[in-house]
C-alpha cells in the first residue's frame, strides 16, 4: 500500500477490517453500514470509479463484505466484517 491523493493506495485483494457498533441488534442495518463504510474506505465514487485501488475497473471489479463475528458488550452490539476489492480475471 502507498499513499495517493485520496488516501492509501490499495491493491485488488487487499482486505480491510470494519467494526460496526450499534445500540440495537439489527444485522441487516449492520451489514448495510459495513458496505457503505467499505465503499467510502475504498474510495469508490457514485460512478463506480476508485482512485485508491490499483487496477480498479468498474466493469470487472466489486467489493466483497464478509461478516466475521458478533459480540454483545453491555448495551452495544458489535459486528466485525472484512471487506476486500475483487476483480474478475
Amino acid at each position: 500500500m502507498g499513499i495517493g491523493k485520496g488516501g492509501l493506495i490499495m491493491e485488488i485483494g487487499d482486505q480491510i477490517k470494519i467494526i460496526v457498533s450499534r445500540t440495537e441488534s439489527n444485522f441487516d442495518r449492520a451489514c448495510n453500514e459495513a458496505y457503505k463504510t467499505a465503499i467510502m474506505r475504498f474510495g469508490i465514487d457514485e460512478n463506480g470509479h476508485s482512485d485508491r485501488i490499483k487496477r480498479w475497473e468498474r466493469s470487472s471489479c466489486w467489493i466483497d463484505v464478509i461478516f466475521s463475528t458478533y459480540k454483545r458488550s453491555g448495551n452495544d452490539h458489535v459486528y466485525l466484517f472484512f471487506a476486500s476489492a475483487e476483480k474478475a480475471e
